[in-house]
């Protein structure tokens, strides 16, 4: 049997620095407390209200992660622009 090495092939990351990511999840738990809001009565007949608090929940902490990415970035960019080595390839 011969061994023959795998091709090694450099696979970049689609999102560096998260902000699109944190967007996405803070988005999906609006949504879910949209549809939970509506769903009250249905929520509050089987005891689930708590649902509300968990998605209001998701929601805040999502406009956080949001500011503090989007922060995150722009240190990056400031660094990698004044020639950091440190930030090479980060918040591109």
């Amino acid at each position: 049997m011969s061994e023959t090495p795998a091709a090694v092939v450099e696979v970049r990351p689609i999102d560096n620095d998260g902000v699109g990511a944190t967007t996405a999840g803070t988005v999906m738990w609006l949504a879910a407390l949209i549809v939970c809001s509506l769903s009250y009565h249905s929520l509050k007949t089987h005891g689930w209200t708590w649902w509300i608090g968990a998605s209001a929940f998701g929601f805040v902490f999502g406009l956080f992660g949001i500011w503090y990415t989007v922060r995150r970035r722009s240190a990056y960019r400031a660094a990698a622009a004044l020639g950091d080595p440190r930030a090479a390839g980060a918040g591109e």
